[in-house]
């Protein structure tokens, strides 16, 4: 779910590092950095004294605890334009990866078409070009052949007819596969458009139920705040990938 993505990013080691960079918690805590194991050090008071946990209401609060109220509001705060920053980061990679799957699909499937279309030209040198409408003018001027008692008219038409009888069922089956093809094509085309716009779209990450301020106690007060992530947009960028990637396999499989 959304508060369990979120909670990944919030414990990352990322966050954590710029937490610690940005309010220089190794001065805050009163770690000497020159000792052995100084990160092992720092991280173990992290944890101390900042916390975060699943609500009941599907978001996580942050906790934060430190002998001046300002502070720990300050570190609980920060965390906001982090996850966003985050979460962005994690959007615009999961839609180049798509978009890099898409693409690859887009390339294969351009070959298949080119070679479809150049089998074709065999066909059209057999002056095989609209199936239909040929074979159904083929037929009529048979009859007319027929009709009028020109036999060797009507015997080079049933050629004629012959030939496209070999022909149209392979012919049929090439055209197929193209219109299967370009189909495919638009819809990776559409999806990659839709993933893009998802990907550029600046919508906040995070709806913030409660903005931590500082409290009243003077001794180590817990700041928190509430925050709830919606990773709609990638979460549809990935199912679309998955549409249209399995649509691709099951027409495959379908040829």
């Amino acid at each position: 779910g959304e508060a369990e993505q979120l909670l990944e990013v919030l414990t990352s080691e990322e966050i954590r590092d710029s937490i610690i960079h940005q309010f220089n918690l190794f001065s805050r805590y009163e770690i000497d950095p020159t000792i052995s194991f100084p990160k092992t050090a720092i991280n173990k008071l992290y944890k101390e004294h900042i916390s975060f946990k699943k609500t009941k209401f599907n978001s996580v609060r942050i906790s934060v605890l430190d002998k001046d109220p300002e502070f720990a509001a300050d570190i609980a705060n920060a965390y906001l334009v982090l996850i966003d920053s985050a979460m962005t980061n994690i959007r615009e990679d999961r839609a180049k990866q798509s978009i890099e799957i898409l693409e690859r699909r887009k390339e294969l499937l351009t070959n298949q078409k080119n070679t479809a279309q150049d089998s074709l030209q065999k066909y059209h040198a057999l002056g095989i070009i609209k199936i239909a409408s040929q074979t159904e003018r083929l037929t009529e001027q048979y009859a007319i052949a027929l009709a009028a008692n020109n036999i060797s008219g009507a015997n080079r038409i049933k050629k004629e007819l012959n030939m496209f009888a070999q022909n149209v069922g392979p012919m049929e089956e090439i055209l197929r596969k193209t219109w299967k093809i370009e189909d495919e094509l638009s819809a990776i085309s559409i999806s990659v458009d839709k993933i893009k716009l998802e990907a550029e779209y600046t919508a906040n990450n995070l709806f913030v139920i409660n903005r931590a301020v500082p409290a009243d106690k003077k001794s180590y007060p817990v700041r928190w705040l509430i925050v709830f992530s919606s990773l709609i947009s990638v979460v549809s960028m990935t199912l679309l990938l998955l549409i249209i990637i399995e649509s691709g396999i099951l027409k495959k499989n379908g040829n």
